[in-house]
């Protein structure tokens, strides 16, 4: 059976560009000895870090996600190491010949465990698969795993110019490892590797990126990942052993190789699920190779860009985009940039003078607020609502600034309380965070998310959709999931059930919502049921968050447990906000919404019947 036309492949100027650069690149490389390419590569990938901004940032995104308890100084950190091993690893690539050979001091240079266990393949006389990852220096352990005289070859894809590829194939040839093609004139994959397995040697295949092949979603670092399930189903038709291996790079010379015990197939009788059960060992003994040398694996890469057909948006990682309103992106993009560079004591000014700016232009809103914070805490209060006011033109500056703000203002903000989250989410059972617009609350839920935990916030009603939509942009940027303000409770049920801290303001009440009136001095507030119903809900925990902004620009979180005694939802919201009246008591000045306090109706509120 003849193979498949070869694809087509434009050699265009573009092209033709990057393969006489790429010629020139290696040919330069070549000529420079390993001793000082190391250096010099790991210099350039720290460059490269800096001046390649898509990909550093899908780095440290990739970094969350399979790491939501680290803080973004780690995160930077491996990012880092990873541009640097890459283009340590680039140089190496270069001199094969060198390292592999005897005047590269070969044992010296190679530490080995596991060899056993290739010896215990090849006495079977079946072969085996030989899985690894894009980690460190794979190519090398293919070529080393060669030199060592076993027979390895990596099925790999043909790439879009097939000059490179052929290049890169002649490379591989030449240290022995010859490879499969899976694409183009060598497309009979299938043929070649049941060859090599016949003549005992070793199939390489690297199983961690997303590829358009057959597959499922298996778990890989945590995460749901579309992961080619045509290893497994390999292993099974061929009747081989799977066996895993990795190499690390110990300082600049040093590598350290590793062959695994071949995994254990499941044989239930049940060959899909025998063939899934597979795909995730394998993934879990490459996350585990991840896990302990992060900076090995190459994060820039979309793993988890595919996604499963019936997954809820709110679980989709990919973000959304902005609405479609060019000219008002432009300008709040600019006011973005402009905002993030400007130092603390310009932003000091900017939200000084825009509380009070935003005090003389909604007069009749400022006038409402002072009455509310007279009619809670007596006479004489304007200057807690002017306070309020500067606060509130802060979170304005956080909003604008929030695509950029600094790692280190993260890092700084100080988390009360944190074991009550822990407990809370521990339970899987989603939690409910009851809040306030209170201090620096947007700061707030960012750190607790970019700090792994995963919120899900009641979005103001804004009536102007670009609006709206805008500032959700800003919270979905550190991992929050939007309720629409008008959802029905069955919506935030959702978001529980998926295990999310559903963050719904106090003072927040529906159109259609139930609510009570509680007394809140002279006057009373409306306090929604929609928190305590929530809870009630699979039992589920019910914690009061706010963040304080401090007087030297830092923020503080504090968790604390809602009091629990009381089963009706009215009972519990009153003794919630009895809670929280003693931290209002304590911050006066950092409650930004005291036109919410009204005078007392004569009118009862029929939720109120039961009281």
């Amino acid at each position: 059976m003849s193979s498949p036309p070869a694809p087509k492949h434009s050699h265009g100027f573009k092209n033709n560009i990057i393969y006489l650069g790429f010629l020139g690149i290696a040919a330069l490389g070549r000529a420079i000895p390993l001793s000082v390419g190391r250096r010099l590569g790991a210099l350039i990938g720290r460059a490269a870090w800096h001046l390649v901004r898509a990909e550093r940032r899908k780095t440290l995104h990739h970094l969350k996600i399979a790491f939501p308890e680290s803080n973004i100084a780690w995160r930077k950190q491996v990012g880092r190491e990873t541009f640097a091993n890459l283009g340590l690893g680039f140089f190496e690539y270069l001199h094969f010949g060198e390292l592999l050979s005897g005047q590269g001091r070969f044992k010296d240079i190679f530490q080995v465990e596991g060899r056993e266990h290739l010896e215990a393949a090849q006495a079977k006389g079946r072969g085996a698969i030989f899985v690894t990852g894009h980690i460190s220096a794979f190519e090398l352990l293919a070529a080393y795993t060669n030199k060592m005289g076993y027979e390895v070859h990596p099925v790999v894809r043909m790439l879009y110019d097939e000059r490179i590829d052929k290049v890169l194939n002649e490379h591989r040839r030449t240290h022995g490892y010859g490879p499969i093609a899976t694409r183009g004139q060598d497309a009979d994959a299938l043929g070649q590797i049941m060859q090599v397995l016949q003549n005992n040697g070793f199939v390489g295949i690297m199983p961690d990126q997303d590829t358009q092949v057959r597959g499922d979603f298996v778990p890989f670092l945590g995460q749901p990942a579309h992961t080619p399930t045509g290893t497994a189903f390999l292993a099974y038709a061929a009747g081989v052993d799977v066996i895993t291996a990795f190499i690390h790079r110990e300082g600049w010379d040093r590598f350290s190789v590793r062959y695994d015990a071949p995994l254990e197939k499941p044989n239930t009788g049940d060959q899909k699920q025998d063939v899934l059960a597979l795909t995730q060992m394998i993934n879990d003994r490459i996350s585990d190779q991840i896990r302990r040398y992060p900076a090995d694996w190459v994060w820039m890469h979309r793993r988890w860009k595919t996604r499963p057909a019936d997954e809820p948006p709110h679980l989709n990682p990919d973000p959304k985009p902005l609405p479609s309103a060019p000219i008002k992106a432009a300008l709040l993009t600019l006011g973005e940039k402009i905002a993030a560079r400007a130092s603390a004591k310009v932003l000091e000014f900017i939200a000084v003078w825009g509380g009070f700016a935003r005090l003389k232009s909604e007069a009749a809103l400022s006038e409402r607020r002072v009455q509310g914070a007279e009619l809670a805490l007596g006479p004489g209060h304007s200057a807690v609502v002017e306070r309020a006011a500067i606060h509130g033109a802060w979170n304005g500056v956080d909003l604008l600034r929030s695509p950029r703000l600094s790692d280190a203002i993260f890092d700084d903000v100080e988390v009360l309380g944190a074991q009550y989250l822990d407990e809370a989410y521990a339970k899987k059972t989603g939690a409910v965070l009851v809040g306030m617009d209170f201090g620096a609350w947007p700061l707030g839920l960012w750190t607790l998310s970019r700090r792994g935990y995963p919120i899900a916030f009641w979005e103001a009603p804004i009536k102007n959709r670009f609006n709206r939509l805008w500032m959700r942009r800003r919270f979905e940027q550190h991992g929050l999931r939007a309720v629409d303000p008008y959802a029905k409770f069955a919506a935030f049920e959702e978001m529980a059930g998926h295990g999310y801290g559903v963050y719904l303001p106090l003072e927040r009440v529906g159109e259609k919502d139930e609510f009570i009136t509680v007394a809140f001095g002279t006057g009373e507030l409306k306090v929604g049921l929609k928190a305590a119903k929530l809870a009630a809900t699979d039992d589920r925990p019910l914690l009061l968050v706010y963040t304080q902004r401090l007087e030297d620009g830092r923020a503080r979180v504090v968790i604390l447990p809602a009091p629990s005694n009381a089963t009706d939802p009215a009972d519990r919201m009153r003794q919630v906000f009895q809670a929280w009246q003693k931290i209002l008591a304590e911050h006066p000045d950092q409650w930004l919404a005291w036109e919410q306090v009204r005078p007392r109706s004569e009118e009862p509120n029929p939720a109120d019947a039961k009281a």
